[in-house]
């Protein structure tokens, strides 16, 4: 009995196995992400206040990494029971279609507006902002917070006149 072909026949595998180990192609890691979100799912004014800071934040996943160029990300309105300019008023110009396009120059990583609040007695009144197609020279995504609910609380309406 010869062991020859059988070495012949191992080294043989053992050497494609290493071919194609150091053909196959190398795995590159995927960028890390840049997230947009709002700092916090809800916003709300008090009776005494008549206003309310909404902040939109950029959260690098790489913090390392510097960028050159903006990013940007929509904001809309999607509904709600309040009414621009009967309710509210907002320190931004939203456009008539609703979506607002955030800037981040390169190097900011929070954005804010403030909404202005109309206080008429009766139940409170709310409206929802959503962050929509962020994008920049990174890949981009919306983060842990992409809608929030602002809000209005309104005084109680007066009691009702007792009749005599």
């Amino acid at each position: 009995m010869t062991l020859k072909p059988i070495i012949s026949a191992g080294l043989a595998c053992m050497l494609s196995f290493i071919t194609i180990a150091n053909l196959s192609p190398k795995l590159a890691a995927e960028p890390l992400s840049v997230a947009f979100q709002f700092s916090s799912p809800t916003y709300a004014d008090t009776a005494k206040t008549n206003s309310i800071v909404v902040k939109i934040v950029r959260v690098d996943q790489d913090p390392d990494a510097k960028d050159s160029d903006p990013y940007t990300v929509d904001c809309k309105m999607v509904g709600g029971s309040a009414v621009e300019n009967d309710d509210f008023s907002l320190s931004v110009q939203f456009p008539p279609s609703g979506v607002w396009k955030v800037t981040f120059p390169p190097g900011v990583n929070e954005q804010s507006f403030t909404v202005y609040t109309v206080k008429k007695p009766g139940p409170n009144k709310t409206f929802r902002l959503s962050l929509e197609n962020p994008d920049g020279p990174r890949s981009a995504i919306t983060g842990n917070n992409p809608s929030t609910l602002i809000t209005i609380v309104n005084p109680p309406p007066p009691p009702p006149d007792k009749k005599s």
